[in-house]
């Protein structure tokens, strides 16, 4: 984890967040296999049933706070920044460009993300185009993964990784 190293969005940068697994479809099945080198601040996390945020946390002397931290994996496939959106296996599997069954970030870097959304914060790539389909994964999908309980997405702001 404290190994510097560059990927498809991030330049010599530790990891920050490691992923493996595999998606199936009938039967068509892709592995894969990602490290993350860019770190979030996460704040403003919805409580469930919109009772405030789930992230304001009022700390007492000797009180023990447990709070849940839920991964929800799932995210990392979202056609969309929301909850409601669907998954999207078939574009993932399309970045398979060399056809090994393993979808790479730098193979998803190569494929073009869907349109931009209004007021999603990422209008253009890591190389200042277009945001590709490893930009929408890195930067708007992997901080959705983490909640508080049962909190919905929490807002996000990079962070360098600490040397």
């Amino acid at each position: 984890m404290r190994t510097e190293e560059t990927d498809a969005v991030a330049t010599l940068a530790r990891r920050s967040v490691y992923v493996r697994g595999r998606a199936a479809r009938g039967a068509v099945t892709k592995r894969f296999e990602w490290s993350f080198r860019l770190g979030f601040n996460l704040h403003d996390c919805v409580a469930a049933g919109n009772t405030g945020l789930a992230s304001v946390v009022t700390l007492r002397g000797g009180a023990v706070l447990p709070i849940g931290l839920i991964l929800h994996g799932e995210e990392l496939f979202r056609d969309r920044l929301n909850d409601d959106s669907p998954l999207r296996f078939d574009a993932m599997a399309e970045a398979d460009a060399d056809g090994d069954q393993t979808i790479t970030l730098e193979e998803l870097a190569s494929v073009p993300g869907p349109p931009p959304e209004p007021d999603a914060g990422l209008v253009s790539g890591s190389d200042g185009g277009g945001p590709t389909r490893a930009d929408i994964v890195y930067r708007s999908l992997l901080p959705r993964m983490v909640r508080l309980g049962d909190s919905e997405a929490c807002l996000a702001e990079e962070r360098e990784m600490g040397r």
